[in-house]
């Protein structure tokens, strides 16, 4: 038995975590790295984001997630499969979190129309549609069902999106239709391409690598059969290299700066598949978050 077998055992019996797992085990390591990516792309785009913004976003995400790992305690004990540690946790304080769930929820709902333009709800609503899609379809479909990675690709491009779309409302692009009526509702959808075409490719960089973050977790956590995460190092080595070489050669200084970021990135994700033997699984889970925060770093840069 390895040392995650015996965390997740052990977990049963009340032993304690270490303190640099508890971000993790709590879901706060995923809502942090949006909202540093959300800033970042502020920064960038020059949109005025509000100050309650990045705290609806970090809620946002946090609700998923836990949402998700809640299902998938559920799903994986269906299946017979041994819990990682985190999931374990999940398993051990489910009712706490539960509620804990709850609440944020209700607190987030009752927030929103006050602080939340009726146009960024409604994109929130379209986002929520394709949550619901991943979490229903994708996330929790049996294995061997859908196409390889197709679960990391849908959910990097969805947390790309849905941390980007402030940024994009708040840049003021578009027009400002009546939301109440069905036209006013399709023309909405179409911002959000126009949002997207604006700055696409530093979201699209983004989304590849949020999926390359997720396809290396779910390798390491035994969710993926194509092996062993080290199957990975080249090409962590090639997206940083490429979004490396984009960052120097972009023609705007301050889009330069998204790229370097995500190449950073990469590059970190690409470190670890390399030192995968040397790190137990739960170190694997919290870099593997921890090295997309770069833009903790690269907004200083931003002019």
């Amino acid at each position: 038995m390895d040392d995650d077998d015996e965390a997740v055992t052990g977990s049963a019996r009340g032993a304690r975590y270490p303190w640099w797992l508890w971000p993790n085990l709590l879901s706060l390591d995923a809502p942090a790295v949006a909202v540093a990516w959300q800033l970042l792309f502020a920064k960038v785009m020059r949109g005025h984001l509000p100050g309650m913004m990045p705290i609806f976003l970090a809620g946002a995400v946090w609700l998923i997630y836990v949402a998700d790992r809640l299902m998938d305690v559920r799903h994986l004990r269906n299946e017979g499969a041994m819990l990682t540690t985190r999931h374990a946790f999940y398993r051990d304080h489910g009712k706490a979190m539960k509620v804990t769930w709850a609440l944020v929820f209700v607190l987030l709902a009752v927030l929103a129309p006050f602080f939340l333009p009726l146009g960024l709800m409604v994109r929130g609503v379209f986002l929520f549609l394709f949550v619901s899609l991943y979490v229903g379809l994708v996330a929790q479909a049996p294995r061997g069902t859908i196409v390889p990675f197709a679960k990391e690709i849908f959910a990097g491009l969805v947390f790309a999106m849905g941390t980007t779309v402030a940024v994009g409302f708040y840049v003021g692009m578009g027009s400002n239709p009546d939301l109440l009526s069905a036209d006013g509702l399709v023309r909405e959808w179409m911002l959000q391409v126009v949002d997207l075409s604006a700055f696409g490719a530093p979201v699209l960089t983004f989304a590849a690598l949020c999926a390359f973050n997720c396809a290396l977790i779910n390798t390491w956590e035994g969710d993926v059969v194509m092996g062993a995460g080290g199957r990975f190092v080249w090409y962590g080595l090639a997206i940083g290299g490429v979004g490396l070489a984009v960052g120097s050669l972009a023609t705007h200084s301050n889009f330069s700066v998204l790229y370097v970021c995500a190449g950073f990135g990469a590059l970190g994700l690409g470190v670890l598949c390399a030192l995968e033997k040397r790190l137990s699984k739960d170190a694997l889970r919290v870099w593997a978050d921890v090295v997309l925060l770069t833009p903790l770093v690269g907004i200083w840069f931003v002019e």
